[in-house]
């Protein structure tokens, strides 16, 4: 599994750019432009699952059954650091984009764990067997 490295960055990176995309046209289809806290939100998922992942994997390679321990540890670690940058970003929206903002938020973090689950299932299908 020492191949694996960073060959999940391009599938993630495009994933990204699907968001980014779908970010763009629905606040285009509101008839306003896009938030740029929208993109700095969807810049904070793509690093911070790049580097989760990144994290679980090695543990993939390493240690099988360590792997679920990183996992769990990794779903933790977004949770709590997601929430600590939702609270100051919901402090300091506008009155008008706070349901918004909040939403996009929500739906961006579910969007990226479901990404990055499949993309863990993925690998540890294709890890060698012990």
């Amino acid at each position: 599994m020492a191949q694996q490295g960073w060959s999940f960055l391009l599938p993630l990176l495009l994933f990204g750019a699907c968001c980014a995309l779908a970010i763009w046209f629905l606040a285009l289809f509101q008839g306003g432009g896009a938030d740029p806290v929208h993109f700095a939100i969807l810049a904070y998922f793509l690093v911070i699952t790049a580097v989760l992942h990144h994290w679980q994997e090695q543990g993939l390679s390493t240690d099988p059954k360590g792997f679920i321990r990183r996992y769990m540890a990794a779903l933790v670690i977004k949770l709590v650091v997601s929430i600590a940058l939702l609270i100051p970003i919901l402090i300091r929206a506008p009155s008008d984009g706070f349901f918004t903002t909040g939403l996009l938020f929500a739906s961006l973090y579910l969007a990226f764990l479901v990404f990055s689950s499949l993309l863990l299932m993925s690998a540890v299908r294709k890890a060698p067997k012990p």
